[in-house]
């Protein structure tokens, strides 16, 4: 029997063995590492040295130019170069931290486009870009390519803004961007009169007198309003004229109107209710107004179809404005339904519909539309309507409609899903795009279509992606989507094979 001794001596003896049969495969392991690294760099060395990485320099320069635009001077929208380095003088300046000024200077050159940059390289010769440090490039770019217009002639235009169909928030951003372009926020109480004064002169036998004072408020924007209208009537005692009562006008509404308080915002706005309302929130409220008078509108709007009516729906065809073929009543050009002779008799075989001669074109049309409505009968889907005689219960199922949860009425008669306008408003008023059907009603009347919006929808947890059109009927779920949910669809089918 093997003591403890004898025992520890073996266990002892098979560690010293592993750890030296370890070592071995480290030593080896070690060695043909080394033998790759030298053959790796013999190979390197037999290829040639390598292209040097691309400097810090060069990498900011390379991201700063993906994700800065190039400058095109468009002065008319106020696109100027002012504007654009504005916008993104932090970014070059901060995010550009690591360039000199030098390299900065050059960048900037590189985002003008191709026109702007060779106005910019004419302009300086005889020097080249390279030349101009970087505070002497940013000041040539800005007296270049600023706004073409003197100060006080884009005051007077934006004085003169007025809304030609744009929406309000196209309209906001218009005024917001006039603004600006004339420097409103350094303007003089004088200065404000004088503009006030040369807008007055609206009439077309003014212009020479609206050029003329424009041109003296550029030549000395300090000019008074006495001042100005002081040289303007020497310029019109030649012609016996006086502006003398119109500028005391001024004057007086000037001071009335307490314009020496108003701010900037209340200049974009002038409104009373609120004068802290900025420009932004007082057309966020107008838009809202405008919402709810067109909901308002909407929801006035007599309804094509008052009773729950299951809708039929046709294809809607392109209209034409002349027929396709000669009136088969008389061989006119009109359609037959505005024929003259729709309730005339003729005198040869006594029917009533169409004019003497025409009786073998008015019979093989009545039994080609007998033949034709026999054939399309199943296009009209025809169901239950608000006329029933007996109760009828109706199923009512909660669908969800980009997220909002519209109860709507589960009709197998309605070829097509629809949502009432109220439902309609109820999820947020979704674009509509112009009805790609025509809807009817079971007594084959016209209902008036809104539109349609595409729209994901949930059924008890079976979602599906479809057509929703908004027209003057309450919401039906209609076969359309109902098909997208086979568990229903096949409850449906089962309860109507039992019945």
């Amino acid at each position: 029997m093997v003591d403890s001794e004898h025992l520890r001596a073996i266990l002892e003896t098979q560690e010293e063995r592993q750890h030296q049969m370890l070592k071995a495969v480290l030593e080896t392991a070690n060695q043909q590492q080394q033998a790759l690294l030298e053959q790796v760099g013999r190979i390197f060395s037999a290829i040639g040295p390598t292209a040097s990485p691309a400097s810090a320099a060069e990498f900011v320069t390379n991201s700063l130019s993906t994700r800065l635009p190039e400058f095109i001077y468009d002065p008319d929208n106020g696109y100027t170069f002012d504007v654009w380095f504005n916008r993104y003088e932090d970014v070059i300046v901060q995010d550009g931290s690591t360039l000199d000024e030098a390299a900065k200077a050059r960048f900037i050159v590189s985002k003008l486009d191709a026109v702007a940059y060779t106005r910019f390289t004419n302009h300086i010769l005889p020097k080249r870009a390279p030349e101009l440090c970087y505070d002497d490039t940013v000041k040539t770019l800005k007296e270049l390519f600023g706004h073409n217009t003197p100060v006080f002639a884009r005051r007077y235009n934006y004085l003169r803004t007025k809304r030609n169909g744009e929406s309000l928030s196209d309209c906001t951003g218009m005024v917001n961007r006039r603004h600006e372009m004339a420097e409103f926020n350094a303007i003089t109480p004088e200065q404000m009169k004088c503009l006030v004064w040369i807008c007055g002169l609206h009439t077309p036998d003014d212009a020479d007198i609206r050029t003329l004072a424009l041109r003296k408020m550029e030549d000395n924007p300090q000019t008074t309003l006495k001042q100005l209208s002081l040289e303007i009537q020497q310029f019109l005692q030649r012609n016996g004229e006086s502006l003398s009562d119109y500028t005391g006008m001024v004057n007086r509404r000037h001071e009335m109107a307490e314009f020496n308080a108003i701010t900037p915002e209340q200049i974009k706005c002038l409104m009373e209710d609120n004068p802290q309302t900025t420009l932004k929130q007082l057309s966020l409220e107008i838009q809202q107004f405008l919402n709810i008078r067109r909901d308002a509108k909407l929801l006035g709007s007599p309804p094509s179809l008052l009773q729950p009516a299951v809708n039929a729906v046709t294809v809607k065809k392109d209209c034409v404005q002349n027929p396709p073929s000669p009136c088969f009543r008389c061989g006119g050009s009109q359609w037959a339904r505005n024929c003259y002779f729709i309730d005339k008799t003729c005198h040869n075989c006594k029917r009533i519909g169409h004019k003497k001669g025409y009786c073998k074109n008015f019979t093989n049309k009545r039994s080609r539309n007998r033949k034709k409505s026999r054939a399309t009968s199943n296009v009209v889907v025809i169901a239950s309507t608000g006329t029933d005689v007996a109760p009828v219960n109706r199923i009512y199922r909660k669908v969800k409609i980009n997220g909002a949860t519209i109860q709507m009425r589960l009709d197998t008669g309605a070829d097509v899903t629809l949502l009432s306008i109220k439902d309609w408003i109820k999820i947020n008023r979704p674009k509509l795009l112009p009805p790609l059907v025509k809807l009817k009603s079971a007594d084959n009347k016209d209902i008036k279509v809104r539109g349609y919006f595409k729209c994901d929808f949930d059924i008890n947890g079976h979602k599906g992606r479809g057509n929703c059109y908004v027209a003057d009927t309450q919401s039906l779920l209609g076969l359309d989507w109902i098909a997208q949910n086979k568990p229903l669809l096949r409850r449906l089918t089962e309860d109507t094979i039992c019945k």
